[in-house]
């Protein structure tokens, strides 16, 4: 750049006239601790909330963590896995049964379908998993889980 295109560069910076590259952002820098203002919904409308009676989502994850003591890691992963998978009805709000075999859990937590299998058994024996409808092999249909929405706490001890 010239003297001459410089010194007009620098005359239009100082008078507001120009502005300094900035790469495509904004000229406001914003802190990173600086409190943002709330996500607006994609629809435009209001955001819409849980109703009442509504499935506490988290509740189960709080009450399997008092349960770890008490799981193997394959029971904990597979019970975490069918928690991630439970769908929740949008319109009511409750929990739906749901079909998944123990090939895809496996697959999800990383084991093999027989170790999955063992522990959905144990799982269902805790009270931690409830099956609402057997599978049949002859059709090649799964089990239908329901993962409680609130599960019994583990027995009183060190390690049952």
């Amino acid at each position: 750049m010239s003297d001459l295109n410089r010194d007009r560069y620098a005359e239009a910076l100082a008078d507001g006239t120009a502005t300094l590259p900035t790469g495509g952002a904004s000229d406001e820098v914003e802190r990173e601790d600086a409190p943002r203002a709330p996500a607006q919904p994609k629809g435009g409308g209001k955001v819409k909330r849980r109703p009442k009676g509504a499935v506490d989502r988290f509740a189960y994850p709080k009450v399997l963590v008092r349960w770890a003591k008490r799981l193997t890691p394959t029971q904990f992963a597979v019970a975490l896995a069918l928690w991630n998978r439970q769908p929740v009805d949008r319109l009511t709000g409750a929990l739906v049964p749901f079909r998944v075999g123990a090939t895809t859990l496996g697959r999800d937590c990383r084991t093999a379908r027989n170790h999955t299998s063992e522990a959905v058994q144990v799982l269902v024996e805790r009270k931690l998993v409830k099956i609402t409808r057997f599978g049949n092999k002859a059709r090649n249909e799964s089990h239908e889980y329901l993962v409680p929405e609130i599960p019994p706490e583990p027995p009183e001890g060190d390690k049952g």
